[in-house]
């Protein structure tokens, strides 16, 4: 393996420069059984982890956001709002507002 350098002071380097998978597999597997290769893999999971919980609070305030203007659309039209007036208010599409009113006439 010519990119696996011991130094003089015992540590190893890794140079990765366009390795194939098998090599990469291989440093990961090297780097797995030492601390520092330990550690680095539970900041990335950790970090993963910390991503993940951002990114679905971020698509849960937008489902909320979409079911809000939902129903403001609907109660708009209940009270006599043109399709028009609701999409142009809302800032959406009337092609959506008119998905949206189907779509409840038919669950009743």
């Amino acid at each position: 393996m010519d990119n696996l350098f011991e130094l003089e002071d015992g540590s190893v380097a890794i140079l990765d420069y366009e390795s194939d998978e098998e090599t990469k597999q291989y440093i990961k597997e090297v780097l797995g059984m030492t601390q520092i290769g330990r550690m680095l893999m539970d900041e990335g999971r950790q970090k993963g982890r910390k991503e993940g919980r951002k990114e679905g609070r971020k698509e849960g305030r937008k489902e909320d956001d979409i079911e809000r203007a939902k129903k403001t659309a609907l109660n708009m039209l209940k009270r006599g709002d043109s399709l028009a007036d609701v999409a142009e208010i809302l800032e959406l599409s009337p092609d959506i507002i008119k998905a949206w009113s189907e779509e409840a006439c038919a669950l009743v």
